[in-house]
């Protein structure tokens, strides 16, 4: 979908969900040149300087999208949507192992409920988005629906919308696969330990 269909619904609020995959900074700076402000959580590695240094190369200047640690992430991303602002999730790990089981390239995997958790709890559209490398410094970037027929059941609702929403990571994945970096983590049940 293009820039001008996307930025009424982006811009009134919505859950993002992406792969790790190309470059997704440039995406949040092209997003804060745009007026459109919002939160993404970002997971706390250790060391604690290895964290501060990412999230430090990541601000986009303190505007746009803001950084918060996952670990206290959940009222501030409720917050931001309530206010009409954008919530970028990274997608494609299930970092705590207990998400929704999907197939993800033919292969049995878990991915995290947050992102379809949060659309349903707020009523705010969940979108797919990706940023791929097309040159030295140059990127393109597209996001699309991931749209379910609601049943009102929201367990059920939260699982047609995260299978739904791995369609669409399959999706932004199969166009750019060299630049998966998700690829180097235990994304597949088998590989996890």
């Amino acid at each position: 979908q293009g820039w001008d269909g996307l930025r009424p619904v982006i811009s009134a609020g919505a859950v993002v969900a992406v792969p790790h995959l190309g470059n997704f900074e440039p995406f949040a700076h092209f997003l804060e040149s745009e007026g459109i402000s919002g939160i993404s959580p970002v997971e706390e590695t250790e060391p604690r300087e290895l964290y501060r240094f990412l999230v430090k190369r990541r601000l986009v200047g303190g505007r746009g999208i803001r950084l918060v640690p996952l670990s206290e992430s959940v009222r501030p991303m409720l917050a931001a949507l309530r206010q009409g602002q954008l919530v970028a999730l990274a997608a494609d790990r299930d970092l705590a192992g207990d998400g929704v089981p999907v197939s993800l390239f033919g292969h049995p995997t878990t991915l995290p409920a947050g992102a379809a958790t949060l659309a349903l709890r707020t009523g705010r559209p969940l979108l797919v988005a990706r940023a791929l490398r097309i040159g030295p410094d140059r990127f393109t970037a597209t996001a699309w629906p991931v749209e379910v027929e609601r049943t009102g059941d929201r367990r059920a609702d939260t699982e047609a919308l995260i299978r739904a929403m791995a369609a669409g990571l399959e999706r932004a994945i199969a166009e750019a696969p060299e630049q998966w970096f998700g690829a180097f983590q235990p994304i597949w049940l088998d590989q996890r330990s």
